[in-house]
This record gives structure tokens, sequence and C-alpha cells, in this order.
């Protein structure tokens, strides 16, 4: 009969083969290591870390700065709506229409009051221009007396004119106040016991003519 040999490996070969083999997986270990490394370094150092990083260091350092900024900015915010509620009260006042019997009152009731508007305004908050305002308003007062006289006896006229001249020269710097406190002195006090003006706001005498017989 016939034998049939099966050549086999030789036993070095076989070796070398799985020694390649366990080189292979150590290297795609160590591979797949460093890969990782890598990534979370770079996720360390991306923009959103900085951002974060640079966002905590600020709110670190800037606690213990004075907040002068904050002041400002305060400053500036009650400044800006005390304008608006100027603004405001002005436009009310424009839009503001009383009811009147009759048109000709009416046309001037509104028109006194926008003149008022109009005058509401900051102007300057010191002594100085107070005292300018309420001089002005009381010359007002008298000038406006001695040329309505005798149809101003209460004074009512020349008081309302004098309030208008005193909110033309402070507007809304200087409380009104002052000029309500001011007119009754002036009233009572200062023009009565000034010679000249009760003589010249007294009416001439008439002159009666006798008939010769």
């Amino acid at each position: 009969g016939r034998t049939c040999i099966v050549p086999s490996a030789p036993a070095p070969l076989a070796r070398s083969r799985l020694y390649a083999m366990l080189i292979g997986l150590q290297l795609s270990r160590s591979l797949q290591s460093s890969v990782v490394a890598i990534c979370g370094a770079s996720c360390r150092h991306s923009p959103a870390a900085a951002v974060q990083a640079r966002c905590l260091g600020s709110r670190s350092t800037g606690g213990g700065e004075p907040d002068v900024a904050r002041e400002r900015a305060l400053a500036q915010g009650r400044a800006q709506q005390l304008e608006v509620q100027t603004q405001v009260q002005r436009e009310q006042l424009l839009r503001f229409r009383p009811v009147a019997p009759f048109q000709e009152a009416r046309q001037s009731t509104s028109g006194s009051a926008a003149l008022m508007a109009s005058l509401l305004r900051p102007t300057s908050a010191s002594l100085l221009r107070l005292a300018v305002g309420v001089t002005i308003s009381s010359a007002c007062v008298a000038a406006a007396h001695w040329l309505l006289v005798p149809t101003d006896p209460f004074w009512v006229l020349s008081g309302s004119c004098g309030a208008f001249a005193y909110v033309a020269v402070v507007g809304t710097s200087h409380s009104p106040l002052w000029y309500a406190g001011a007119l009754p002195v002036l009233v009572l006090l200062v023009l009565p016991n000034w010679p000249a003006y009760m003589r010249s706001c007294q009416p001439e005498p008439e002159i009666a003519f006798r008939r010769r017989r």
C-alpha cells in the first residue's frame, strides 16, 4: 500500500508568528492609550475651558475693587428717570384741556397751562439764582398790581404774573414754596410801607369846577 506523508510546519516558524501577534497586540494597546491621553489634553485646553477660566479669574479679581462704576451707573439712571418724569408731566399739562363754559376762557386757560409747562425745566440749584428769581417775581407782582389798579384788589392777577416770572427764572430747580412765602411778605409788609408806590396806586382826585353865578 501507499503511505501519505503530510509535511508539518517547522517549530521555529510557528513561534515567530506567535511573537509577532503578541507584539501587534501590545502596539495597538499603547496606541489607544496615547490617543486617549492626547484627546484629554485637547479637551482641557479647549476655548470653552479657557473662557470659563477667564470668567472665574475676573470674578475672583473684581470682587475686591470699589463699586465706583456701579455708583455712576445708578446716578445716571436716576438722572434719566428725573428727566423722563419731567417730560411726562410736561406732556400731561400740554394734553390737559379744562372744561369751561366759554371758548375764550378755555383757550386762555389752556394757553397759560402750555406756557407754564414750557417753563418747567431744570436750571441751576444755586442760591443766587433763587434770590434772582424771588426778586424778579416780586418786581413783576408790583408792576402788574400797579397796572391793574383798581381791578386787582386782592393781588390775584399780579400774584399769578409773579408766579410765571419765578418759574421762568428758576424752573424746577427750586421749590415754589419760596415764592409762596415771599408773596405775603411783599403784599402785607413791603409794598404798603412804600409811600411813593402807595401814592401812585391811588386814583387822582377829581377837580370839581364851580359854576360862577
